[in-house]
């Protein structure tokens, strides 16, 4: 199952497995606590690896593709999140917290996805049960599309919960 990884595969997929972890963490834990920025710097640290490590994947075509793309987008989804936390502490400002969380969220919905889409249709790890290339792009479009639908939901109705006073009307 794992032999075709190369060493930025390898990187790639234990650093989204902490990611993965860390990030569930960061979103069950009460926000800004100690627990919270420590894992929250983890979560930052493992996914700067799962991004960067994409780009050295190139195992459809040998050439980038869409998923180099994608890691590009989990990637500044990744800075605006830390760039407007960076703001609020300078300047107290709900939006910025808002925007913080709305971007963290965003970056754990978008490796969720990667992870789910992978496991369930990637031949290397469940085999070729999606036959064809076009088969191929179908099924993962669609269990993508649910699944950023059912995470933006989430998302929305979980904003008050987590960020307490800070959360916008």
């Amino acid at each position: 199952m794992f032999a075709h990884l190369t060493l930025p595969g390898w990187f790639h997929f234990l650093a989204g497995l902490a990611a993965l972890v860390l990030g569930l963490l960061v979103f069950l834990l009460p926000k800004g606590t100690r627990v919270h920025r420590a894992a929250g710097t983890a979560y930052v640290a493992a996914m700067l690896v799962v991004c960067l490590s994409a780009f050295g994947i190139y195992a459809i075509n040998g050439r980038p593709g869409v998923f180099h793309v994608l890691a590009a987008v989990s990637l500044t989804s990744l800075t605006l999140g830390m760039l407007n936390l960076r703001r609020w502490r300078r300047t107290r400002e709900p939006a910025r917290l808002a925007a913080h969380y709305q971007h963290m969220a965003y970056s754990y919905l978008g490796l969720f996805m990667a992870f789910v889409s992978q496991m369930l249709v990637n031949p290397r790890f469940v085999g070729d049960w999606v036959p064809g290339r076009t088969a191929f792009a179908l099924a993962l479009i669609a269990i993508n599309l649910a699944l950023y639908a059912a995470g933006s939901i989430a998302i929305r109705r979980w904003r008050r919960r987590a960020m307490g006073r800070y959360a916008p009307a």
